[in-house]
Parts: C-alpha cells; sequence; structure tokens
C-alpha cells in the first residue's frame, strides 16, 4: 500500500473456483457476468480476480487441506481467467491449457 498523486494505492485479490467449466462460451458469458455483478474494482485502486477450474488438483477438498495455497500446479493446468483492475482500467487475460494470452483491456468491465 501506497499513496500516488495524493491517492491511497489500495489492491486485494479475490480466487474463485469455477466447477463444471468446459470452455464453451456460454461458460465465459455467465463467468463475466458473474464479475461484473459482484467486482469490488471501486473499492481498491488495484483489484484482481483469479478464475480457476475444478479439477483434481484443484479442488475444495485440497484448499480446504491448504487453505489459501493455490499452487504452482493449479496455477499451470487449472487458471482460466485473471481479471485486474487499476485505476478503473479493466485488463483480461484468458489462460487455456499451454496457450497464455493476452486478451482484451477496457475502461470498464
Amino acid at each position: 500500500m501506497g499513496i500516488y498523486k495524493g491517492n491511497l494505492l489500495t489492491r486485494k485479490h479475490d480466487y474463485f473456483l469455477i466447477e463444471n467449466f468446459h470452455d464453451k462460451v456460454k461458460d465465459s458469458l455467465q463467468i463475466f457476468e458473474f464479475i461484473k455483478k459482484n467486482n469490488r474494482h471501486n473499492e481498491f485502486y488495484t483489484y484482481s480476480v483469479y478464475l480457476y477450474k475444478e479439477s483434481s488438483i484443484t479442488n475444495i477438498k485440497k484448499i480446504k487441506e491448504g487453505p489459501g495455497e493455490i499452487t504452482y500446479e493449479s496455477d499451470e493446468n487449472d487458471l482460466l481467467y485473471t481479471i485486474i483492475w487499476q485505476n478503473n482500467k479493466c485488463c483480461i487475460h484468458s489462460y487455456k491449457g499451454e496457450k497464455k494470452e493476452y486478451e482484451i483491456c477496457r475502461d470498464s468491465l
């Protein structure tokens, strides 16, 4: 946390586990609708959301065994999207298996 041009630079990270994700457009649209309705970007200078698909690596049981622990394996295999708002600008990064690509950046989501 710091101060830049008189603004307090606060940040927040939220993590979500997506059950039954099938990599279809419908699934992604539902995820983005949820994020649009539930994001907290107006409360923080930087607000990040990490969305993981449920798998044998990333699941509720393993999270309960080690709360707050997202493993390297989860990031490599199950991270679907990272959505980052900074100073009310939104950037979305899409991760599909081996292919990691910058997808879109816009003023708001």
